[in-house]
């Protein structure tokens, strides 16, 4: 989609359409921000001149027409498709219909294990670990939870659990716009801020996302969420990574002492997306 509209752009006003690491290489750019993490498409015009003998990045302003008149033609058409780009290939009616985005509600995970490597006690959730596969006010527990009073989500200190095996049933055309983490869970007292951890792996939990934590959690068993309905954790989600030999949630147990114990009644996932 958006190569037909660079062709159809670069038509009217004779510049190359290619990708920016064609014209030169950086580390990243704001262009690979809005579209990575936003999902924002864009384009960028490297305007005249090509050569530094022409005037480099400052030509003098007599040039200003020219080039105005030069680019129009580019920049209507620009404006002409933001609406949906997609028309562009004609699959307006899947992408821009205007229907409204829906979820897969909150889905329990089917499978879990503990992280037996670098993760505190190395056995996650020793007690009854299965019962956090379940909303039913059974617990599965980390009984003195870590090895060390380190308070980061990722230290080799903590304890860590996976959750997997969602099941999401999410229609093949959709697009993903944001993912929630439900815990239902209660630490054994609020001294030293317990709280937990939660990052999601798209690979099989070869990666990671940057970690989201709860607040302090309370002594009753209360109900935390972390992202949200438009927070996609910093990836471009695909089916295929939100299936269930690649999604993985990680649970960390977090506070400064290691006389913590970490209950967990039931986690859950819920993903939105658009159609």
């Amino acid at each position: 989609m958006m190569a037909t509209m660079g062709q159809a752009m670069a038509a009217t006003n004779g510049y190359t359409p290619q990708q920016a690491s064609d014209l030169y290489i950086t580390d990243g750019t704001s262009l690979d921000w809005l579209y990575g993490i936003h999902h924002i498409m864009n384009f960028a015009f490297e305007m005249f001149p090509v050569t530094s003998a022409q005037g480099g990045f400052y030509p003098g302003d007599e040039i200003i027409p020219a080039q105005t008149s030069r680019n129009r033609a580019a920049i209507l058409y620009l404006l002409d498709k933001a609406d949906c780009p997609y028309k562009v290939i004609g699959k307006e009616g899947q992408y821009c219909s205007g229907a409204p985005a829906t979820n897969t509600g909150m889905k329990s995970a089917t499978a879990q294990a503990a992280e037996t490597t670098s993760s505190g006690d190395n056995n996650g959730y020793e007690v009854n670990a299965a019962s956090a596969l379940t909303n039913d006010s059974l617990f599965a527990v980390d009984n003195n939870s870590g090895s060390g009073t380190n308070t980061s989500c990722t230290h080799a200190q903590k304890d860590k659990h996976r959750f997997y095996n969602f099941g999401f049933d999410i229609p093949g055309t959709a697009l993903i716009q944001g993912i929630e983490v439900r815990l239902d869970a209660k630490a054994d007292s609020t001294s030293s801020a317990p709280k937990m951890c939660v990052q999601l792996s798209w690979d099989g939990g070869v990666s990671w996302t940057t970690t989201k934590s709860t607040t302090t959690l309370t002594t009753s068993n209360a109900t935390y969420i972390v992202g949200g309905p438009a927070d996609n954790w910093g990836i471009a989600w695909t089916l295929s990574m939100l299936s269930d030999p690649n999604f993985r949630v990680r649970v960390i147990d977090v506070s400064s002492s290691t006389s913590r114990d970490f209950s967990l009644d039931w986690i859950a996932v819920r993903v939105t997306y658009a159609p």
